[in-house]
């Protein structure tokens, strides 16, 4: 979103566009009523050997006689407690707050000055591929201790870092594409081809 104040209905078709593209692309996700200008959207995600439960919020900033909704990045979390530490104790890396917040475990997906979030298209075409992703990785971190999948500074300047189990990190890209090696092995991409 680009922080502008929308007229309610300009806002909800914003979010009526985006779910449109989650029940395109991710059918297993539904709706939940929501405020004017918010969405929030519950669906399942299993990228190796589990399946989890997600939560996606998002909020256009908008305005509607003396009521104004504020805008906020979306988020995507993981819920039911999903998300842990190793049995060894090791932190999750890559989430905003704590593995336990019982809201469910947000997802760090993207660093924000990296990407451009397009209006109307960030759930479906980004976040929730980008969570298969973190979800991906996640699993594989569980076995090897290493997280193996893109990662960003969290400070403008700030050189990449650690994942603090020793690993190697590797920067993230800026605008990743989506039909990366792993992403083309997703269901919903298959889905798309085969259409």
């Amino acid at each position: 979103m680009d922080g502008r104040t929308y007229r309610t209905g300009f806002a909800d078709t914003v979010v009526a566009m985006e779910d449109e593209g989650i029940r395109r692309d991710f059918p297993s996700f539904r709706r939940l009523p929501a405020l004017h200008g918010c969405g929030v959207w519950l669906g399942q995600l299993r990228p190796i050997a589990k399946t989890y439960d997600i939560r996606v919020d998002m909020a256009a900033r908008c305005a509607d006689s003396k009521l104004s909704y504020p805008w906020r990045a979306a988020s995507v979390r993981v819920l039911d407690g999903a998300v842990r530490p190793t049995s060894d104790g090791f932190p999750v890396p890559h989430l905003y707050g704590a593995w336990d917040d019982p809201r469910g475990a947000e997802l760090c997906l993207y660093y924000p000055p990296d990407e451009t979030m397009l209006l109307g298209q960030q759930v479906a075409q980004q976040l929730l591929p980008w969570a298969f992703e973190w979800l991906h990785y996640y699993e594989i971190w569980l076995v090897t201790g290493v997280w193996s999948g893109p990662e960003a500074p969290h400070k403008v300047g700030e050189p990449p870092v650690t994942n603090g189990t020793g690993g190697e990190t590797r920067p993230a890209s800026v605008l990743r594409p989506i039909h990366a090696p792993l992403m083309g092995s997703m269901g919903y991409l298959l889905a798309q081809v085969a259409k």
